[in-house]
């Protein structure tokens, strides 16, 4: 009787043994594929595209503000889509130089005068970068718009076309993966507001 027992209590030990050990080797299987998927994860974000936007002061304190669309990441953004939250108003020539500092007094034919905008930012903006989708975006790569013409009072709720000063622009794009990203940027001109400028702009052209 005392022989079974010593039997049995060493198979039971040998068991317990067998099956602490494939514990442990599954734990440990575990944790290595959570470090190798964060691992991958972390390289992949590394690597993304990383689309952004943000607004850059003239050279000259009458020139508009520019809204700055660059790809921050280490590869191609794909299928690239932009869109302003809100909506941009109507472009509105006449309101526009009506309304807005104009760009900068100068000299023609000996003569001063005053240079007034002839197209509307807000409609180059329609034209070129809305409304459309860029099928690929290479890293680094930026663009510039004309954006923000200040009002000649000093409000800074919205700009001389309309365009209030809480808008934001939302990026649409996907990586090579097909995994899509969407991101907004707050356009505060209010930020530039402290910024040195040129004087010297007296330009006709």
């Amino acid at each position: 009787m005392m022989c079974v027992w010593i039997w049995l209590k060493a198979e039971f030990s040998e068991n317990l043994l067998g099956w602490v050990t494939l514990l442990v080797a599954v734990v440990a299987a575990l944790v290595a594929y959570g470090q190798l998927k964060a691992m991958r994860e972390q390289t992949q974000s590394s690597i993304r595209p990383m689309m952004g936007a943000l607004l850059k002061p003239g050279r000259y304190i009458n020139e508009p503000i520019r809204v700055s669309i660059n790809n921050f990441g280490q590869s191609i953004a794909y299928d690239v889509s932009l869109e302003f939250d809100p909506p941009l108003p109507e472009p509105n020539i006449t309101k526009l130089n009506e309304r807005g500092r104009l760009t900068r007094k100068g000299t023609k034919e000996g003569k001063e005068v005053t240079i007034h905008y002839r197209e509307s930012p807000i409609a180059l903006l329609n034209k070129f970068l809305l409304n459309q989708t860029v099928d690929t975006w290479p890293p680094y790569y930026e663009v510039g718009f004309d954006y923000w013409v200040a009002r000649k009072d000093p409000d800074l709720g919205e700009s001389a076309e309309g365009i209030p000063a809480n808008t934001k622009l939302k990026i649409n794009y996907r990586d090579r993966d097909n995994k899509w990203y969407s991101d907004d940027f707050a356009l505060r001109p209010q930020l530039l507001a402290g910024i040195n400028f040129h004087t010297d702009g007296t330009r006709t052209d």
